[in-house]
């Protein structure tokens, strides 16, 4: 990240770190709607993500249907999660190998075929728990070999002084889709038939792929040479990771942010509903207020990130959510916790964005998909269920409160030990010396 990451143009050291894309002072100041290309992904995860939202509410709904039993309906998540444990670091491997457009195209259409044999077996009677368990590992599977793809994609649609408005725009038209419209919609569709939510999300995983299929092929991305295993790429991967102070950093800040998170998050409905008494509707107005803080964020984040500079807001960001756990571990008003949540959700989501936009910025073009990999491995598939399940133990030993009072304390550790890697000028310096770094083996 420069002093300004939308308005500093950093040099390219090298040829691995090029894009095709027109850099020129002219090229660089054109509206993202001018990059057809990036227009067509971007509409591409439009309609996915309001499919993806019609399935986050009809897949559950569809299985007390099947049976009642509270251990059975959670398998499905844990079943979808899976592959974030098992599956996603070869998945990184994987998008490295080969031409990530065909990727997400393939990848896309596949999905879309699970889902729609989901849709013939409710249609045939034929639906069982364990059908579904398959299904949910299939999807988890497409979902990270998606999201490899597609980070190491972006930077190929539009110059590097415009990733950041580009993830914020890409995570805003998911946010819309996947939390808001989209249960909405599958609830609605669901009630009308168990297996039209499930029609409607295997047409949206299509309209995705045939939207990408329109995107002009132009990635810089070329895997040469003899390829080894699969395994030697993620270990070149993790290791490419472990050499860079802030790449590094970034994993484990977002690692134990998200453990953090996970842990919070678990536990909110008896925080709110057992503890401060509020109604179930009122916990919906919780989490919308979660929701609406995160929409915020993204859509704020390249702003702040030009106003301000990204080297002087990564830190604050992650250094003040931990007052905010501290307020929402004391506080005994509703109000007060819906503020907490939302200025939680909206700090979160303005690191994020701009931490995802200088890792697809700084890391070579064939080791997006490793590297990023490793951070969902970490962040999605660790940390999200030891953080739930360690929130689970902490709270039936002591309490739900001394849940939120731990994250307090984990962020403030952690902003501490990252204090140093994350001082304006330590990140100009990191930047300065990945971009000037030789080109390596590329397997």
């Amino acid at each position: 990240m420069a002093t300004r990451l939308g308005a500093m143009d950093i040099p390219m050291a090298s040829d691995r770190r090029t894009t095709t894309m027109p850099t020129s002072p002219s090229a660089v100041n054109l509206p993202l709607s001018k990059y057809r290309n990036f227009n067509a992904v971007l509409g591409s995860a439009a309609v996915s993500s309001l499919g993806d939202g019609v399935r986050l509410a009809a897949l559950p709904l569809l299985v007390v249907t099947i049976t009642s039993d509270p251990v059975a309906v959670s398998g499905v998540a844990i079943a979808n999660r899976l592959p974030w444990i098992f599956v996603a670091l070869f998945s990184g491997a994987i998008a490295d190998r080969y031409r990530r457009r065909t990727l997400i195209i393939v990848v896309d259409a596949a999905r879309a075929t699970v889902v729609l044999a989901l849709a013939a077996l409710i249609f045939l009677h034929a639906d069982t728990l364990t059908m579904v368990y398959v299904v949910a590992v299939g999807l988890g599977i497409g979902e990270t070999l998606f999201d490899s793809a597609s980070q190491g994609f972006l930077p190929d649609l539009v110059p590097a002084e415009h990733l950041s408005r580009a993830n914020s725009r890409l995570f805003t038209v998911r946010m819309v889709g996947s939390n808001f419209l989209g249960p909405t919609i599958g609830s609605w569709l669901f009630g009308i038939s168990r297996m039209v939510p499930f029609i409607a999300d295997s047409i949206s995983f299509a309209v995705g792929s045939m939207l990408v299929g329109t995107v002009k092929n132009q990635e810089t991305h070329q895997p040469q040479g003899k390829r080894k295993s699969l395994l030697h790429d993620v270990r070149a991967g993790i290791s490419w990771l472990w050499r860079h102070p802030l790449i590094r950093s970034f994993a484990i800040v977002v690692t134990l942010v998200n453990f953090t998170q996970s842990a919070s998050q678990s536990l909110l409905v008896l925080l709110a509903v057992d503890d401060l008494g509020i109604s179930k509707n009122a916990y919906g107005l919780l989490l919308t207020a979660g929701g609406v803080g995160g929409f915020i964020g993204g859509m704020l984040s390249p702003r702040i990130g030009d106003r301000l500079g990204v080297p002087y807001i990564l830190w604050p960001a992650i250094a003040l959510t931990c007052p905010l756990f501290f307020v929402m571990a004391w506080t005994r008003q509703p109000v007060m916790l819906g503020a907490a949540l939302a200025s939680n959700a909206f700090l979160g989501i303005l690191a994020n964005v701009q931490m995802i936009s200088l890792r697809q910025r700084l890391v070579p073009r064939n080791y997006l998909g490793r590297v990023g990999s490793v951070n969902q491995f970490l962040s999605f598939g660790l940390a999200i269920p030891i953080g739930a399940l360690a929130a689970g133990l902490l709270a039936h030993w002591t309490s739900v409160r001394t849940v939120y009072l731990a994250a307090a304390v984990a962020v403030l550790v952690l902003s501490l030990g990252v204090m140093r890697q994350m001082r304006p000028a330590a990140i100009k310096q990191a930047i300065a010396e990945v971009e000037n770094e030789p080109a390596g083996e590329s397997y």
